[in-house]
Formats: structure tokens, sequence, C-alpha cells
């Protein structure tokens, strides 16, 4: 696609009630990967994010996750990865 002028973008939303709400935007970390790799990255799927309701905060993130097949990561699991990410 990049070769005709177009541009892939990720995003996530609920485009029935509202335009888009995130955009997965490419890093420039990843401009060294070939020309398949981004099409693998830019297709990923599995992870939605929204804002909850909050009594202290007034929304805090909720995250829904569907593991890859094969793999059960734990609530821990989950919270360490995001930490490091």
């Amino acid at each position: 696609m990049e070769s005709i002028g177009a541009e892939i973008t990720h995003t996530y939303g609920l485009t029935e009630v509202f335009g888009p709400h995130s955009v997965c935007a490419w890093q420039p970390a990843r401009e060294h990967l070939g020309e398949e790799e981004p099409v693998k990255v830019k297709s990923r799927q599995g992870v939605a994010v929204i804002p909850f309701p909050d009594d202290k905060w007034g929304e805090v993130a909720k995250a829904f996750v569907v593991p890859k097949p094969g793999s059960e990561p734990s609530a821990e699991d989950i919270i360490e990865f995001t930490k490091s990410h």
C-alpha cells in the first residue's frame, strides 16, 4: 500500500457512535522493519482499552484482552506487561 502512496493506520473506534477512539501511531523505532513485518504489527488485534467511571478519579482505564491461542496470562502477567511497556 505504501508503494502507491497510501498510509496504513490502525485505529479502534465505535464509528457508529463517534469517530476513531484511538490511533495506534507508528513509532520511529519500528522504521528498521522490512516490508512484511509492519503489516503484521499494524494488523494486530486483541486489546481494547476504554474509560470506566471511577468515584475517586472520575475515570480509569479498563482493558479487554484476548490472549493469543495457547496463551493463558494471569491478571498479574498483564499488569506487569503494561508496567514495562
